[in-house]
């Protein structure tokens, strides 16, 4: 997911949570909690999610054959999408084209554009002498000569008939998968929540202590300060 759309998203998030803090500050004054409870209130809640989710066991045949298959899918689309060296040049290619528009429109070109054009150009380079078998030291000609090996252990390794064989470690992948899948969208709407319960706790008592002082923080005088504490 790109930057922009987590943007999206995580505006999404805020704006669908905002009554839901305002209930739990109606729950939290309901049941007369201190101010510094917020603290404990997020770590229970999320010792509570996290062992919910740790306790639900996904155990419909239906759920299994669908992960299955699903598994199935990713093993194709392993074998088929392979990184390689071809993928480093993919991207080495479009760095520098990032950096060819960004000059082209006039952008200011800062150090990191800099340094990630040169890196992009370096790795092109590399690649070249890896495709002409002219590695320039021991470490590139190493990286050559080791390069289908490597290869051909990751395709003997996404292999159906390997990973699907083994029963117990399917099974275990499909629970954890299954527990991800609630535990990341969980965990990102609670801190959501926390935060915005923090941000409204701090506010509140902000407004409260200048209902109390009679003024915001920033212009409580000393002598309004020592009054107080000589009561």
């Amino acid at each position: 997911m790109d930057e922009e759309k987590v943007e999206e998203s995580g505006q999404r998030r805020k704006e669908a949570l905002i009554p839901l803090t305002e209930a739990l500050l109606g729950k939290m004054l309901d049941q007369n909690v201190k101010y510094f409870d917020s603290h404990y209130i997020q770590e229970r809640s999320q010792e509570i999610i996290e062992k919910t989710i740790l306790k639900l066991k996904f155990n419909s045949e239906d759920v299994q054959k669908a992960k299955r298959a699903f598994l199935d899918v990713l093993i194709d689309g392993a074998r088929k999408h392979t990184y390689s060296f071809k993928d480093d040049e993919k991207a080495a290619k479009a760095a520098l084209d990032v950096f060819r528009k960004k000059k082209e429109s006039k952008q200011t070109l800062m150090k990191d554009d800099i340094n990630e054009k040169d890196a992009a150009k370096a790795v092109l380079e590399k690649l070249e002498r890896f495709s002409s078998n002219n590695p320039k030291d021991k470490t590139e000609e190493r990286a050559v000569n080791c390069e289908k090996v490597c290869q051909f252990i990751v395709k003997s390794i996404f292999d159906k008939k390997l990973i699907l064989k083994d029963e117990e470690v399917v099974n275990d992948a499909i629970e954890l998968d299954n527990q991800l899948s609630l535990s990341i969208p969980a965990m990102a709407h609670f801190q959501e929540l926390i935060d915005q319960l923090y941000h409204s706790l701090d506010e509140s008592y902000m407004r409260a202590n200048e209902v109390n002082w009679g003024c915001p923080r920033h212009e409580i005088r000393l002598s309004q300060i020592d009054q107080r504490l000589k009561k």
